[in-house]
């Protein structure tokens, strides 16, 4: 997930959501849920945010982790990174169901949970975590042909000009993904953080194309 191997350190769901030590400390640390599931990365919004809303990752690319405290900081939302094998999908898969029941308990006060992913992470949401009913971003998914998927409760924003027009899904830009997740061209990423932060918020995605 990233090129220097963090510290573990156990937590619970709920201890993500009501850390203990520093929101910037935590996200130093690797976290083990349970010895069975795959372990996660946790990224914070500012102090002032309340912490309600979660977004779960599913990375496709070997990411710098300044993306996902850039993610977590522009969406107020808690970035939860799941650090997965593709050789232990069904693993991935087992923990997305864990942390998603974990946060809908009456303990916590989620208002919001979605899920995204870049590349070939976006395609595992599309092939292996579609049953999951919540709002998935999807950065350039791999996968050849997005008619043979549900995308309901999906955005997908492509680099792929042959993706125009299949749904109403689909925003085809010209800014890189790959910069984007890489955090190279700033005034491109302003234009991807709109369309993201416009669907994780409600916002009507024919109103964010004609604004984008």
């Amino acid at each position: 997930m990233n090129n220097k191997e963090p510290y573990k350190l156990y937590r619970s769901i709920y201890e993500i959501i009501h850390p203990s030590i520093s929101r910037k400390n935590i996200s130093e640390y690797k976290i083990i849920l349970k010895d069975d599931l795959s372990s996660v990365q946790v990224f914070y919004p500012s102090k002032e945010i309340e912490l309600n809303e979660v977004l779960i990752y599913i990375h496709g690319k070997d990411i710098e982790l300044s993306y996902y405290s850039s993610l977590a900081i522009k969406t107020k939302q808690v970035v939860i990174v799941i650090d997965y094998r593709k050789d232990k999908i069904n693993t991935l898969s087992k923990t997305v169901n864990y942390i998603i029941n974990e946060l809908n308990s009456d303990k916590l006060n989620i208002k919001n949970i979605s899920i995204m992913g870049d590349f070939d992470g976006a395609s595992i949401i599309l092939d292996k975590l579609s049953n999951f009913s919540l709002k998935k971003v999807l950065l350039s998914p791999t996968v050849t042909d997005l008619n043979s998927y549900n995308l309901s409760n999906v955005m997908v924003i492509s680099n792929n000009e042959k993706q125009t027009n299949i749904n109403n899904n689909i925003i085809v830009i010209r800014d890189s993904i790959y910069d984007f997740i890489h955090n190279i061209d700033v005034i491109s990423n302003e234009k991807i953080y709109y369309l993201i932060i416009n669907y994780l918020n409600g916002v009507d995605l024919n109103d964010s194309k004609e604004k984008n």
